[in-house]
C-alpha cells in the first residue's frame, strides 16, 4: 500500500505518523543567535524531562547538536524545532528542523510593549500533560486566529476560567512589588524561560510566586509580561481598556538578569525604533 502527500507518493516515518493521528510527542523551539544554539543543555533537558512523562526514550545532546548543524547549514540565526515522537513499536524517533526567524520585529515591542486579547479558546487537556510541550496544540492554534491588527498575543484561560498562559508564551505580572504567575498544575506549558524567570527571580531577592486568578484581578498589576524562548520577554502594556506601565522596573531588572540575546532590545524608550 502506499501515501500520498499532496498528490504525491511518498514515504512516511511511523513514528511521524502516529504524532499525526495521536499526538504523542513532544517538542522544543530553541533560538539560534550569532551561530550560536542558545540554551542547547537546558533545552536538551527540559526535553528529556518531558519526554519521560510520556515515557519516551531520547537521544543524548550531542546528537541533537549533530542534527541540528546539518539543518542549520551555517545559518547564523534561526528558529529550531526539536521533536521527539513514540512510533507503534514503542520507541522513538527524533526529527530537527531549522527556519528563518519571523521578520525583524520593531524594537517597540519591547521598549514600549505589545497589545494581548483574552481567547474565547479555552485550554483543556488531560492533566497528566500538565506542564510538558506536547504535540497536542490546536488549542492555541485555533486561539492565534483573528487578532486585531495591533494585537501580539492571546491570552488562554483554563476550563474555569482562570488565566493560564499565551498562545505561544508564559504569563507574569507584578502586584505589591511581588512576582506572580498561573500554576500549570492542570494545563499549560511550563518552558524553558518559565524556569529561567523563576530562578533569575531569586537571585533579585524576588520570589515567583503562584496564583490561580481570572482576568480582572491583572486590573491591580503594576506589570505584565510575556516569555518565550524566540522573543525572551515582551513587556504588556494594555489588555481591552487596561493600561500598564511597559516595561515597568521590574520587568526591565528580570530581562537585564536573564542575559537572553534580545535583552539590549529593551533600551530606554527615548530610543525606541
Amino acid at each position: 500500500m502506499k501515501q500520498l502527500f499532496n498528490g504525491r507518493v511518498a514515504d512516511c516515518p511511523a513514528a511521524l505518523a502516529a504524532a499525526l493521528v495521536h499526538g504523542e510527542g513532544v517538542f522544543r523551539t530553541v533560538l539560534v543567535w550569532a551561530g550560536v544554539i542558545v540554551d542547547a543543555e537546558a533545552q536538551h533537558a527540559v526535553l528529556a524531562a518531558d519526554a519521560q512523562r510520556l515515557g519516551l526514550k531520547i537521544a543524548p545532546l550531542h546528537t541533537w547538536l549533530d542534527d541540528s548543524a546539518q539543518a542549520l547549514a551555517g545559518a547564523p540565526r534561526a528558529a529550531l524545532r526539536w521533536w521527539l515522537a513514540g512510533d507503534d513499536g514503542g520507541g522513538s524517533v527524533r526529527w530537527v528542523a531549522a527556519s528563518p526567524l519571523p521578520p525583524d520585529r520593531p524594537a517597540h515591542l519591547w521598549t514600549q510593549g505589545i497589545r494581548v486579547g483574552i481567547s474565547p479558546v479555552r485550554l483543556v487537556a488531560p492533566i497528566e500533560l500538565a506542564g510538558i510541550k506536547h504535540l497536542n496544540r490546536l488549542p492555541q492554534r485555533l486561539a492565534a486566529r483573528g487578532w486585531r491588527p495591533d494585537q501580539s498575543e492571546a491570552l488562554m484561560c483554563d476550563a474555569d476560567g482562570h488565566l493560564v498562559c499565551g498562545t505561544r508564551s508564559n504569563l507574569f505580572w507584578v502586584a505589591g512589588g511581588a512576582l506572580y504567575t498561573p500554576p500549570l498544575d492542570r494545563v499549560g506549558v511550563k518552558g524553558l524561560m518559565h524556569r529561567k524567570i523563576g530562578r533569575t527571580a531569586d537571585t533579585l531577592g524576588l520570589r515567583l510566586r503562584e496564583q490561580r486568578i481570572s482576568p480582572d484581578p491583572l486590573d491591580d498589576a503594576e506589570e505584565v509580561f510575556v516569555t518565550n524562548s524566540l522573543i525572551g520577554l515582551w513587556p504588556v502594556r494594555a489588555l481591552d481598556a487596561r493600561q500598564w506601565q511597559a516595561p515597568g522596573p521590574i520587568t526591565r531588572a528580570l530581562f537585564a538578569a536573564l542575559q537572553h540575546p534580545l535583552a539590549d532590545r529593551m533600551r530606554e524608550p527615548s530610543c525606541a525604533d
